[in-house]
């Protein structure tokens, strides 16, 4: 059993503090239109920020655990990033959301304030009911928004950020991405993590979709004297070149 992340507050106290996170989510918001936008179960706003005007859509979520907090670190460096070197966007839209559980995160807590691992709560074909992944899948209101930017955008690439497997895996068409990713962060690449997942994420979009997801899965520190972002950029940017020239888009798609 891997054991638990090193609180967000140990890893950057001066890019994050728990108590300050409805600050930090309110001053994010996009003004596009309400559709960017919804609650978590205990209120807090959840924000879809939008970089680009590209064809190809990449979706990016960090925090649907929230005992991950590596994830939404390398989230918000990643937004960043693109604010920084606009030419990586050429012919994409970045689509992030993080944290997607900001309850969660705010407690340190795996699940959402009404006990629901958020990774277990999407419509696939292997969702079972109960032992944590809610009566019925999309139960949650952090679950229902991610999915209505699934169907909103179709994303050529759903890249999700957990913790703390020091990976890279894959479901659906994303074997070759995730090989070469892991190649270029020095992560292994392992297409399962040794455990069923009914109602995850990459059973829905990967498997039943049959649309390329990679979760990239962080390990509980950073290498030594590197963030996060620094440990895994060239894998990004790898990720990003890959949606512009293979990722699934329209007739080209790669299912």
């Amino acid at each position: 059993m891997l054991g638990a992340c090193a609180p967000i507050s140990d890893l950057d106290v001066h890019r994050y503090r728990g108590s300050g996170l409805a600050a930090e989510t309110v001053e994010s918001r996009s003004h596009d239109d309400a559709a960017n936008e919804a609650e978590s179960t205990n209120g807090r706003t959840i924000t879809a920020r939008s970089f680009g005007d590209g064809s190809r859509t990449i979706l990016l979520l960090g925090a649907i655990h929230g005992d991950e907090p590596g994830s939404h670190l390398l989230v918000r460096d990643i937004e960043d990033w693109v604010r920084r070197r606009p030419e990586v966007l050429r012919g994409l839209r970045l689509v992030s959301v993080s944290p997607v559980n900001p309850d969660g995160l705010e407690q340190g807590t795996r699940r959402n304030a009404r006990g629901v691992d958020l990774n277990r709560n999407f419509p696939s074909r292997n969702f079972e009911p109960g032992g944590g992944r809610g009566p019925k899948p999309l139960s949650e209101p952090e679950s229902r928004f991610l999915h209505q930017l699934l169907l909103r955008y179709d994303p050529a690439l759903v890249l999700s950020v957990h913790q703390p497997r020091h990976s890279v895996n894959w479901d659906g068409p994303a074997e070759d991405l995730a090989r070469a990713m892991a190649e270029r962060c020095g992560y292994r690449a392992e297409a399962t993590v040794g455990y069923s997942t009914p109602g995850s994420l990459g059973s829905y979009q990967g498997i039943d979709r049959a649309r390329p997801i990679i979760t990239l899965e962080l390990g509980r520190h950073p290498a030594a004297g590197k963030t996060f972002f620094e440990e895994t950029e060239a894998a990004i940017e790898y990720a990003f070149a890959w949606t512009r020239s293979f990722g699934a888009a329209g007739p080209d798609r790669g299912d």
